[in-house]
């Protein structure tokens, strides 16, 4: 599976075919990641955690914030907590994500 990006979502690609994609729109704050869709013949295949990674890696590489809308992106980085620093400290609770604790360089900070 590929992951590729479009100027407003980033799409899970098998076999020449969009079969998941995660929706996202530049913002003063930082990359909304508003809506994740992986289609019903590829559920439980780590679709959308392919697509949550690939964003926040995106994301992380463009020393940008993220504003994770989307429910699945917010569970995905309550399970991934080396990543809510990608996410305004000051706009974690908002999200759900205040006082989940930290690790890697954060942590340290």
């Amino acid at each position: 599976m590929d992951i590729r990006v479009t100027d407003s979502r980033f799409e899970a690609v098998e076999d020449g075919k969009v079969v998941g994609s995660l929706d996202w729109r530049d913002t003063p704050q930082g990359v909304a990641l508003t809506h994740t869709v992986v289609d019903g013949s590829h559920s439980r295949q780590a679709v959308g955690t392919a697509l949550a990674t690939a964003a926040l890696d995106h994301v992380e590489a463009e020393g940008r914030e993220v504003l994770p809308y989307c429910s699945f992106v917010r569970t995905h980085l309550a399970d991934h907590p080396e990543r809510i620093g990608l996410v305004p400290e000051d706009r974690r609770a908002e999200f759900g994500l205040a006082g989940k604790p930290l690790t890697g360089d954060e942590a340290v900070a």
